[in-house]
């Protein structure tokens, strides 16, 4: 079954499952589970996945293919997609879509949205351009970023750090993000996401060394996912000889199991 036709699928049938009520927040943290404004799956000429996942704190969880980041949203980007969300109802348009132009959105809501990005709709024209400006972005960040913490990572860490960063497998559950279209496709692999956690056990620097079993369609939506489950959790921090605890960088595997719920 070609992709755009299993993306479409899938939509349609968490679009007529889920309730109709509004997603729930959390007070304390702008970046937990349950805060996600948007989250995209983009369909390019090719057998693979895009996504983006938006919190609203103005964090953006980005990957393409097997490859993945994080980072934050300028204030006044934020404020001017916020304006465009409100505006924006359910809209599912098949006339014209193919694997080149299909984009799938999740709002909050829930609001499903299927835009072709090359023949938008005037219903969702104000979107289109906002998630091209979010997805040029992110592709001019994806490299630069991965290289550039690779380099930090390279170059050395704290050499006096005598005990890792520990996380439990129960922990890392708890901040894992997965998508309606995730579920549907019943993607499976392992995700493995290089970070460094900082003395207060928080996560704030992550990208994704590799994915394995997980490929095409799958790849992009379990590294955000992955990067999601680190972003949120909390680790016991890394520490020194003397017992101060101290930031240091860790490699973590993130398995998806292809029955998550």
């Amino acid at each position: 079954m070609p992709i755009v036709r299993l993306l479409l699928l899938s939509l349609l049938l968490v679009a007529v499952a889920a309730p109709r009520t509004s997603a729930q927040t959390s007070p304390t943290d702008p970046d937990s589970s349950e805060d996600v404004i948007l989250d995209a799956v983009a369909v390019p000429c090719s057998d693979t996945t895009e996504s983006l996942l938006i919190t609203r704190g103005g964090r953006v969880i980005y990957a393409r293919g097997v490859r993945g980041i994080t980072y934050m949203l300028d204030s006044a980007i934020m404020r001017d997609l916020n304006l465009v969300l409100k505006d924006v109802d359910s809209y599912v348009e098949t006339e014209g879509l193919d694997t080149c132009t299909t984009m799938g959105v999740i709002l909050e809501g829930p609001r499903y949205v299927l835009i072709n990005s090359r023949r938008p709709s005037p219903d969702v024209r104000e979107l289109q351009i906002r998630m091209e400006r979010l997805r040029r972005t992110a592709r001019r960040k994806l490299d630069g970023t991965i290289d550039n913490m690779s380099n930090r990572l390279e170059s050395g860490g704290d050499t006096m750090v005598v005990q890792a960063p520990a996380i439990t497998a129960a922990e890392l559950r708890r901040g894992k993000h997965i998508s309606p279209v995730l579920r549907e496709w019943r993607c499976r692999g392992t995700v493995t996401v290089v970070c460094r956690v900082m003395r207060d056990g928080r996560v704030r620097q992550a990208f994704v060394k590799q994915v394995s079993e997980g490929s095409g369609k799958c790849a992009s939506l379990m590294v955000v996912g992955a990067l999601r489950a680190v972003l949120l959790a909390d680790f016991t921090p890394g520490a020194r000889q003397s017992g101060r605890t101290a930031a240091s960088w860790i490699q973590i595997d993130v398995p998806f199991s292809g029955n998550e719920r």
